[in-house]
């Protein structure tokens, strides 16, 4: 960074990040923007808390102020307070110097860069569907099964049976999770037809590894999430998205990994207060919420394998 004096001499020249500009009486100094650090929009939240106190209606069984319908009572109760009042104005009132034509312009777009024809809508069924089959289906016949990890019948039911919620609850294709089998099939037809890694691909794979490298909790090398990858993804697929090959030394840990998460998968659920144990110490640094006291499932996460859908971007 470097400043100089223009050839008039009564105006400084910053030469900041390969930019340089005139610097004039208009410009805000630091100590304006330091200023914003500590103030915000608060009255949002400020309403949010006097919706909170307002009184629970007769039909409100349990109380739970975050269940309340909070349009219904703003739109109820906002001519009784004047911070309602002005958040209501805020959100219905179009400001003055809203220029439509202008906004329009400011949407100008080339249809051509998108074609919808080749890659389909933006947001579709196809990317919904893949997405629910990595985090399941993926998980069951890839994943865990590379880490020696294989689940019973029952188990594989009631983890697909659970994802097929979380998929009609998003909106995406429930139908290929109605069983396991199902699911299976479905998950399989994808691998032959829509697994194409891309330069994009790579690109994302590169960058999730390095992502994970020396993070909470395990604070593993590059290298251990390269072996890692390779390992869940299988040498193939690795290959294809660029993951480098590791050492002797990363695959002998692998290898030891592996029968580490294999026993554990095979003795938790068999000895209930190690189990307990393992749950109480993990959920705080994993942030998940605690299971419930009964539970006999094991959970495991892994990294499923990538799936790369052809798109306008690879």
């Amino acid at each position: 960074m470097s400043t100089t004096k223009n050839a008039k001499g009564n105006r400084v020249e910053y030469h900041y990040w390969d930019y340089s500009f005139e610097w004039t009486d208009e410009h805000r100094p630091a100590s304006e923007f330091e200023s914003w650090i500590h103030s915000c929009d608060g009255l949002a939240d400020e309403c949010n808390q006097i919706l909170n106190d307002l009184p629970a209606p007769v039909d409100d069984e349990g109380g739970n102020v975050s269940k309340r319908d909070r349009y219904a009572l703003l739109t109820g109760n906002r001519e009784k307070d004047p911070k309602l009042e002005e958040l209501w104005n805020q959100i219905n009132t179009v400001p003055e110097w809203v220029n439509w034509a202008q906004i329009q312009r400011g949407q100008d777009r080339d249809p051509s860069y998108y074609d919808v024809q080749k890659y389909g809508l933006p947001i579709n069924d196809l990317d919904a569907f893949a997405t629910i089959n990595t985090y399941s289906s993926t998980v069951i016949w890839l994943g865990l099964p590379r880490q020696g990890i294989h689940l019973s019948n029952q188990e594989m039911e009631d983890y697909i049976a659970l994802w097929r919620l979380v998929a009609w609850y998003m909106g995406a294709p429930a139908e290929p999770f109605e069983s396991a089998a199902k699911a299976k099939i479905w998950s399989e037809s994808l691998l032959i037809n829509e697994f194409a890694p891309t330069d994009t691909g790579r690109i994302l794979a590169k960058n999730i590894v390095i992502g994970m490298e020396n993070t909470a909790p395990t604070y593993a090398s590059k290298e251990f999430m390269d072996a890692l990858a390779r390992l869940l993804n299988g040498d193939q697929l690795s290959d294809e998205l660029h993951i480098p090959q590791t050492s002797l030394y990363y695959r002998m840990l692998m290898w030891g990994y592996c029968l580490s998460v294999k026993l554990q998968a095979k003795a938790l659920p068999n000895i209930a207060f190690i189990e307990k144990y393992v749950f109480e110490v993990w959920n705080p640094l994993l942030h998940f919420p605690s299971p419930p006291q009964d539970t006999d499932l094991v959970i495991s996460i892994t990294v499923s394998p990538s799936h790369d859908v052809e798109g306008p971007y690879g």
